[in-house]
């Protein structure tokens, strides 16, 4: 069993950093955590995940806010994702994992599915295109690379045991070729929408 706790400050901070969370379910036993976020390089925090083990209620929730002192509920379901508003109440957001929900999970496919769960292999992604250039090289010389599929606008090219002299980005770059017996390069390339499958 598990519960997942957000938080949202009014008058403390609006992301309710430093409050603290101490929950007791119905096997007493109790655990606390600082709300520090979890998110990296995200807008948004992660909830603060609480295994509970064989529990079937949570009994009670506490938060300290730091400006407002501590708000108190009571008989959570357990296996939930709980949203606390600072002085507004607590709501329960339907987005139970423990719910097998199929769909495509792969974030920059074309069918991308935000409330899928369980991946179901369906992902649809752009169609590849083709590099063309020059395969058998010479060491230290530079060639150029283009990549045909149309419909893309943004393109990632890698290199291995060669140096984008320029491209980097567009569909077409100039590779200078190390002394290594092989190298190779790829392409992810994507439009507004979704990528080539990497």
């Amino acid at each position: 069993a598990w519960i997942k706790i957000h938080l949202e400050g009014t008058t403390s901070n609006r992301d309710g950093l430093g409050a603290v969370i101490n929950i007791l379910d119905n096997n007493d036993d109790q655990q606390t955590r600082l709300y520090n976020g979890s998110g990296f390089q995200h807008q948004s925090l992660q909830p603060i995940h609480f295994g509970l083990n064989d529990a079937t209620l949570v009994n009670t929730i506490s938060v300290t806010w730091p400006n407002t002192g501590i708000e108190t509920y009571t008989n959570i379901n357990v296996n939930s994702t709980v949203k606390i508003v600072e002085g507004s109440g607590i709501q329960v957001i339907n987005n139970n994992t423990a719910n097998k929900i199929p769909g495509c999970t792969e974030l920059n496919s074309c069918n991308y599915n935000p409330d899928a769960t369980v991946n179901d292999n369906s992902c649809e992604y752009l169609t590849s295109g083709e590099i063309d250039g020059t395969q058998i090289v010479n060491p230290l010389e530079t060639y150029s690379y283009t990549y045909s599929e149309t419909s893309s606008t943004n393109f990632l090219w890698t290199v291995t045991n060669g140096t984008i002299m320029q491209g980097q980005g567009t569909n077409t770059i100039e590779v200078k070729w190390d002394i290594e017996t092989e190298g190779s390069l790829s392409i992810v390339s994507s439009n507004d929408d979704c990528s080539t499958n990497v």
